[in-house]
């Protein structure tokens, strides 16, 4: 008897034990949960193995996934979401209820959550006023508004939210982050491209310019040069050998999943475009004219957002053609 009393005190102690063990595999610490460009643009696609995780705006932004050809339609969650990241146990992405009513749902309208790819439930991690969001190894960046000051700063938090700490005292974007390091450019003093550890707030001077949306890829820091009429430029990793890439002016940019080319929406009143650059040929093609927004890249497709015409089109890699993407909307479970 005296036996079977251990026994069981000893199982009961392990089981409880286990209970407090995180449910997630760390990961390693370069690991990128959206890509920098599609983070600059909104981060409302993210793509993780054949996967495809989205805001649908159609269906007021909520989180709904796809294969990487377009099929296989889900909805994920009642959220609606921006700055989507995956790490392939879960999809983490900033909660924008606030702008499309879902408050009135009774859902929190902003924050961090998380939708588990086993369990497929979401869980609200945070509910501060966060305005953006990146995941690099097993921390998000964020940028966290301060509602008395109206200041924001960035912060770094683990993936559960547990721990939070202010990272950089200022405002600038968290989605400049590169494996082990996060580039930004300054704002206040300065627009000056810079480059901290993410382990370890750190700042180093890059490059003294007036710049802003910098991209670590291949080699270069890419950045749009607002002392140059917002050209499109990139410098090596110690500042130098600086190139003009774009002599249009650039509202933003995102790259070819190989990373030979460059798409870039350029913001010239009636002359206003999507073009593609070739990097080595330098050779520039217009994919479409008009208002747009949102240049987001998966493997297969650009996407992108035409502000006249108030919907979302994509082109698939080296076509030119461009169609209207519209998926469906998918009524929750219980409800009609």
């Amino acid at each position: 008897m005296k036996k079977y009393i251990m026994f069981l005190i000893t199982f009961l102690v392990v089981a409880l034990c286990g209970c407090g063990e995180p449910d997630y595999v760390p990961n390693p610490d370069t690991l990128l949960g959206n890509s920098s460009a599609n983070l600059y643009n909104g981060g409302l696609f993210c793509e993780y193995s054949d996967n495809i995780y989205f805001a649908n705006r159609l269906d007021g932004n909520r989180l709904y996934s796809m294969s990487s050809e377009m099929k296989d339609f889900k909805k994920l969650g009642s959220d609606a979401c921006s700055y989507i990241n995956c790490d392939g146990q879960a999809v983490y992405y900033a909660k924008i209820n606030y702008l499309s009513g879902n408050n009135s749902l009774g859902f929190s309208t902003s924050g961090i959550s998380r939708y588990g790819l086993k369990d497929q439930t979401s869980t609200g991690l945070s509910e501060e006023p966060i305005t953006k969001l990146s995941l690099c190894g097993n921390y998000f960046f964020y940028t966290f508004l301060d509602i008395n000051t109206q200041e924001e700063h960035i912060y770094r938090s683990s993936l559960d939210c547990e721990e939070a700490e202010e990272f950089l005292p200022f405002n600038v974007s968290p989605c400049g982050v590169s494996g082990r390091d996060l580039y930004y450019s300054g704002i206040g003093k300065d627009h000056s491209l810079y480059r901290t550890k993410t382990a370890i707030s750190d700042p180093h001077l890059v490059l003294q310019a007036n710049t802003m949306m910098p991209v670590f890829k291949d080699g270069y820091i890419y950045f749009i040069n607002m002392a140059a009429k917002y050209t499109l430029c990139r410098v090596d990793t110690n500042g130098e050998n600086f190139e003009t890439l774009v002599n249009d002016r650039v509202l933003t940019y995102n790259f070819s999943p190989n990373g030979q080319a460059i798409y870039f929406i350029v913001d010239n009143k009636g002359d206003s475009r999507i073009g593609r650059l070739s990097i080595n040929s330098k050779n520039d093609t217009t994919l479409a004219y008009g208002t747009f927004s949102n240049l987001c890249v998966t493997k297969n497709f650009l996407f992108f957002y035409d502000l006249y015409n108030d919907k979302e089109f994509y082109i698939r890699h080296g076509s030119t053609a461009r169609a209207a993407f519209e998926p469906p909307i998918i009524e929750e479970k219980g409800k009609k």
